[in-house]
């Protein structure tokens, strides 16, 4: 578990006015596999994932309606 949470790199980072000017363009990165961290004055605030992701995390699978 260490050698997977330490081998997650960030590949993208943006200051959250930069986040509010390009937010379609981090929501591909992030939909592609591209986690985006947010910065607030320099300090990491948030990150972006694809909802694959966030439930992958969390580990909850989507609810299939039909």
């Amino acid at each position: 578990m260490y050698k997977r949470m330490y081998s997650w790199v960030m590949a993208a980072r943006y200051s959250i006015a930069e986040a509010r000017a390009q937010l379609p363009t981090l929501i591909d990165q992030a939909e592609s596999g591209v986690p985006v961290e947010l910065t607030r004055r320099g300090e990491p605030v948030a990150v972006l994932v694809s909802t694959h992701e966030f439930e992958r995390l969390h580990g909850r699978q989507r609810q299939v309606e039909g």
